[in-house]
């Protein structure tokens, strides 16, 4: 449970330092890459969070974080690489997220604003005496993989939200980034819910709108903010193609510099491409979530805090336990604390269930 946090040289060190005890890291290691070996079982007995503590809408999401690896395994990554590509050095982990969260109606312009200028929006709200009581996740499962497919790991986030909602009673909303790929699977594994709305993260959007405003105005101008905040307010409102209607409009009647030129391609083709997951105005006014914070949280929380850092590298086999340890660890309340008593209870059985059970007989007793 210690190595969960802190790398295995520290921990080696810990049972140094309370029990005087010399424990090689390579045991400490073999101890993690087994630890994991009850996963699927604890979730299958699981029991489901109980209603009172569920929000009204029910939330999957997907993102994806690198992991640095060992030599041996980066070699693996990329057979062949193109004229002046560097060697990869990280693999891709697939972070899945499942929660509920509560309704929250909200306003395209109030939005826009917090977005944007979020000094402003904090004044306005001092000046109004009002709060921004965005509402929180709840019972959070967090999943994090480097070995199985994009595919396993959607699927397993999916088990998830069916265990909660077998009836489809709740509305689910999937929530992603730019990835056309990820999009594409999850289309496919979640179209079959009976009311689904899949919606695009809107920070990307935003980024893709200070990547337009910074071609167009400069960097950090007051110009270039008026105007991302005045095209976004546009976008969640629902008028997308109103958006990039002007942008096409610039490309053909300004002259520009080459590098803007592709700039503002870029954002028109992206939004183009994303523009059936972005009805912002239908989103708002039911209340839906349209960031994917909780998932970029969790690829915070479970890969980099562990993952990355001075020195650390990674085998697969070794990743992927230590990832899994992780994901319990910061799914629910904790939920290693009840694995760990799990895994005890299914290794005791496994040990000794089978032994044969000899029955007492006078002679033995005598004996005895």
């Amino acid at each position: 449970m210690f190595e969960v946090e802190h790398p295995f040289q520290d921990s080696a060190g810990f049972f140094a330092q309370l029990f005087d005890l010399d424990v090689a890291e390579s045991v400490l290691m073999e101890v993690a890459q087994e630890a994991p070996a009850d996963y699927e079982g604890f979730y299958a007995q699981r029991p489901v969070p109980p209603e009172e503590t569920a929000g009204e809408l029910l939330v999957v999401s997907f993102d994806g974080k690198g992991v640095p690896m060992i030599k041996a395994e980066a070699v693996k990554l990329k057979a062949k690489l193109g004229t002046g590509e560097k060697r990869q050095r990280k693999k891709e982990a697939l972070v899945g997220v499942c929660y509920t969260v509560d309704a929250k109606p909200r306003s395209p312009e109030a939005l826009a604003e917090l977005l944007v200028d979020p000094e402003a929006a904090r004044a306005r709200r001092r000046r109004e005496d009002t709060r921004d009581d965005a509402p929180s996740a709840q019972q959070v499962r967090r999943v994090a993989s480097l070995v199985r497919t994009k595919q396993a790991v959607m699927e397993c986030i999916k088990a998830d939200a069916e265990r909660r909602d077998p009836q489809h009673r709740k509305p689910l909303v999937v929530l992603l980034d730019g990835a056309l790929g990820l999009w594409n699977l999850a289309t496919k594994l979640f179209k079959k819910w009976k009311r689904v709305t899949f919606v695009l993260d809107i920070m990307h959007v935003v980024g893709y709108l200070w990547a337009a405003a910074n071609a167009l105005c400069g960097e950090q101008s007051k110009e270039g903010t008026r105007w991302v905040q005045r095209k976004l307010t546009e976008i969640l409102h629902g008028r997308v193609g109103y958006v990039i209607g002007g942008l096409r409009q610039i490309l053909t009647k300004r002259r520009l510099r080459k590098s803007v030129r592709e700039t503002l391609a870029k954002v028109i083709t992206f939004f183009q491409n994303h523009r059936r997951w972005m009805q912002y105005d239908a989103y708002l006014a039911a209340g839906l979530p349209v960031g994917t914070g909780v998932v970029e949280s969790a690829c915070g929380s479970v890969v980099k805090h562990r993952m990355e850092g001075e020195g650390k590298r990674w085998s697969l086999a070794g990743a992927e336990a230590i990832l899994a340890l992780r994901s319990l660890k910061k799914s629910h309340d904790n939920d290693l604390r009840d694995y760990w008593r799990f895994r005890a209870r299914q290794e005791r059985a496994r040990l000794y269930a089978r032994k044969p059970k000899y029955k007492s007989t006078t002679r033995l007793r005598r004996v005895a």
